[in-house]
């Protein structure tokens, strides 16, 4: 089943839609590993306050119950995740 949830709203200075896909393998491992990815993977200060979004969010739920994750930052800054739930 496919879901989506605005987490929060973080200043995106560049303005640019940026989208992190999050592997089966970072999920299972915990909220604090898939914030750290994401983060790297955006960048700066500002993809470290994403990350810790999303890390809390993942870190919500148990493991192996979220699916193919994907983080929308959108140029306004709203912070978007998308996931597929396995039950």
């Amino acid at each position: 089943m496919a879901s989506s949830k605005v987490l929060g709203s973080v200043n995106n200075d560049l303005a640019e839609k940026k989208e992190v896909k999050v592997s089966s393998v970072l999920l299972i491992a915990g909220g604090a590993v898939v914030g750290a990815w994401v983060g790297v993977k955006l960048g700066g200060p500002q993809g470290a306050v994403v990350g810790s979004l999303v890390g809390a969010f993942i870190g919500g739920f148990a493991a192996g119950y979220i699916k193919n994750v994907k983080i929308i930052w959108h140029p306004g800054g709203k912070v978007e995740i998308e996931f597929d739930t396995r039950f």
